[in-house]
């Protein structure tokens, strides 16, 4: 089964490809919640793709999420993770985010400014 699967529909950007920046309330799962739909979709989906709405890599507490992605990817070897994100996260965390152990890591250009690369958000 393939999963898509959005932490959170908070994002940095302002892509015309996409509706997130529009969407209210916003709203993110908190990591237990997060570790809990990984926990009840293992075993039965072969295939999941984060972040398909929402980049949940501008969350202050990424490595949390990072964490609970790598542990199901180490219990769930079989399983292709992908993660889509726009890299354009506040420069104060870019080499503070730990390494994601995953299958395919997605940059999206769409939404690439001056903005974004300052560390702009919304």
């Amino acid at each position: 089964m393939k999963v898509g699967l959005a932490v959170t529909n908070f994002c940095g950007a302002k892509c015309l490809t996409c509706l997130s920046h529009l969407i209210r309330p916003k709203c993110t799962l908190t990591p237990e919640q997060f570790d809990i739909v990984l926990n009840k979709i293992s075993g039965i989906v072969h295939h999941l793709f984060l972040n398909s709405i929402g980049d949940f890599l501008w969350l202050p507490n990424v490595n949390e999420y990072v964490d609970i992605i790598n542990k199901f990817h180490h219990k769930h070897p079989n399983c292709y993770i992908s993660v889509t994100t726009n890299a354009g996260w506040p420069i104060d965390r870019r080499n503070k985010i730990k390494p994601l152990n995953i299958s395919l890591f997605v940059v999206s250009f769409n939404a690439s400014s001056i903005r974004i690369s300052k560390g702009y958000r919304s």
